[in-house]
């Protein structure tokens, strides 16, 4: 690490010290335009997502794991222009390196047909093509979820057990990423169970694990994803007000809506309160360390946050910490921190800006629903 940066994370957690004292309605705004200064270091020095902070890993022919063809890889999402076909074979040719026994299914849209087809591709890469559903809220949710269960519905024709599901933007980079995948799923052995990767997967977020890449059984994996998830908007609880809060900001939060609907398919209604919260993060969800996945996010310079500054240093305050391995595995073994987190923490932790609950609202009316309870 540079000295400057050395200096810079001891001066801004004084600084976050300092505000944290603050009442929250002051120091929550501070707090949060601090959390993005490492990005305007990032991009200061050049520092963007399609930069490789890791050593090629095609380059060292030594790290190598053995492939596993029961393990099946899903790139799903839009590919609409020739850079975006380009990225998506990039990435094929990195995974047909790192992990040469895994099939690898590409699902896109009927609109991208022609762009894809011109290519030759070999026996263990497939391509499927969906009508695209339009525009949902929040965050295009029904197009993940239409992309998603047409490729994983392919894996499963394949006879692939396992799956890791990513998008069209998103590479990991590892060697041993399906390996470490796989031997965390393994700990806690729960045929429904889901691993997510820590990178977007906020600690304080209830039930807010990313869906951007995710593995587990490959079953699993389509439960997850069949059918268009507004359809389904979990209920709001009304007997306690800050639960009720909490769950219609969820509603705005399309990776705990995502979540939410996946537990009611295991039977489970979500409470919308911090032990619960752990409870389905013990029973049914995991992390994986995005380091050790060499996990990023294509053409975006937010992930230097995440690849450079980690989201969990010192001066990163508590709204932006992300889950963890390790964490994980602690309250697999029963072991909490002694003091829970605040409603207000709980809160503040979903980063729903107004404009996103008037949006909401308007997309309840458009599906002729009401905020349930």
């Amino acid at each position: 690490m540079h000295r400057f940066e050395k200096v810079l994370r001891s001066g801004l957690k004084l600084v976050v010290d300092g505000f944290s004292k603050l009442p929250n309605k002051i120091s929550t705004p501070i707090l949060a335009s601090l959390s993005d200064f490492p990005t305007w270091i990032g991009k200061a020095r050049g520092l963007t997502a399609a930069t490789t902070y890791w050593p090629s890993p095609l380059e060292d022919a030594t790290e190598r794991y053995n492939s596993d063809s029961s393990i099946g890889i899903l790139i799903q999402g839009p590919i609409g222009d020739a850079p975006s076909v380009q990225q998506v074979f990039e990435t094929i040719r990195i995974y047909k390196e790192l992990f040469p026994l895994s099939p690898i299914v590409v699902s896109t849209w009927e609109s991208s047909r022609a762009l894809l087809e011109q290519h030759v591709l070999d026996s263990n890469v497939h391509l499927v093509f969906s009508s695209d559903p339009g525009s949902s809220f929040p965050s295009n949710i029904n197009r993940q979820s239409v992309s998603a269960s047409a490729g994983l519905k392919i894996l499963e024709t394949i006879g692939c057990e396992f799956a890791l599901k990513t998008r069209v933007d998103h590479r990991v980079l590892s060697p041993s990423a399906l390996m470490y995948l796989k031997a965390a799923w393994s700990l806690f052995p729960n045929p429904n169970r889901i691993i997510a990767s820590s990178y977007g997967s906020g600690k304080f977020r209830l039930y807010g694990w990313t869906e951007q890449l995710q593995f587990g059984r490959t079953a699993a994996l389509s439960l997850y994803w069949e059918g268009l998830p507004t359809e389904t908007p979990h209920v709001t609880v009304s007997a306690n007000p800050e639960r009720s809060a909490l769950a219609r900001l969820g509603l705005a939060v399309h990776e705990s809506r995502l979540n939410v609907r996946y537990m009611a398919r295991q039977g489970i209604s979500a409470k919308w309160d911090w032990a619960d919260h752990l409870s389905m993060f013990t029973r049914y969800f995991g992390i994986a360390d995005s380091h050790e996945l060499r996990h990023i996010q294509l053409g975006r310079d937010k992930t230097v946050l995440d690849h450079v500054y980690p989201w969990n240093n010192d001066f990163t305050n508590l709204y932006e910490r992300h889950s963890t391995f390790a964490e994980w595995l602690l309250y697999c073994q029963g072991a909490f921190e002694v003091r829970p987190p605040t409603n207000v923490l709980l809160l503040a932790a979903m980063k729903v800006p107004n404009s996103d609950l008037v949006l909401l609202d308007a997309a309840l009316v458009e599906t002729g629903s009401k905020h349930p309870s």
